[in-house]
């Protein structure tokens, strides 16, 4: 009888130990989904950059001018979305969410050559401003027409498109909620990514 007893005890004591463990782990995981549920939506506010950018493009383009300040900020933009971009693809890739050999990065490259155009274009500028050349309106505007693409591609994807001043009511939340185990960020890459190829 005691023996049986002592089996009963051990038992009992060991589904206990897995029990606590259990609870312990999938704290642990909640935790850290939570974090990068966190992280993912901050870095989502890559959604606003694209329209923010190319809106001082127009302006740009309608004055046919182009100041130091302003080439400097385009040029401050263009890089954010670039390491935007980055984070979230390497995110991404950590998760296993995307393959390494299947990133194909046409849309880094192409910021970030819009991001090294800016630098060359600010060194340039060796007063207040500049009249624009038929060329660089030309530039200017494809990198415009490219970043509105990436605008329609975040409108596709997102239930709350991130405005340029402030977040809509629900953005923040809404997809703290869904979390990281939610693909949107991914299918966002995937449609600059798309969208980067056929422009």
């Amino acid at each position: 009888m005691k023996g049986r007893y002592l089996i009963y005890i051990v038992l009992s004591l060991g589904l206990i130990i897995f029990c606590a463990l259990w609870v312990l782990s999938e704290s642990k995981n909640k935790t850290y989904e939570d974090y990068l549920s966190r992280v993912i939506a901050d870095k989502a506010a890559i959604s606003s950059l694209p329209t923010y950018t190319s809106e001082m493009i127009e302006v740009v383009l309608e004055n046919g001018t182009i100041s130091k300040s302003q080439a400097n900020e385009l040029m401050k933009s263009f890089w954010e979305l670039y390491l935007e971009i980055q984070d979230l693809e390497g995110f991404a890739i950590q998760l296993g969410e995307l393959e390494k050999d299947n990133v194909s990065n046409h849309a880094q490259s192409v910021v970030y050559e819009f991001h090294s155009y800016m630098i060359n274009l600010q060194a340039s500028i060796d007063k207040e401003e500049i009249l624009l050349t038929g060329q660089q309106k030309n530039d200017l505007d494809h990198m415009k027409k490219q970043l509105q693409s990436y605008s329609m591609a975040v409108t596709d994807q997102f239930k709350f498109a991130i405005s340029v001043m402030d977040h809509p009511v629900g953005y923040y939340q809404s997809y703290l909620d869904l979390g990281v185990t939610n693909d949107y960020w991914v299918m966002l890459l995937e449609s600059y990514e798309e969208v980067t190829i056929i422009n």
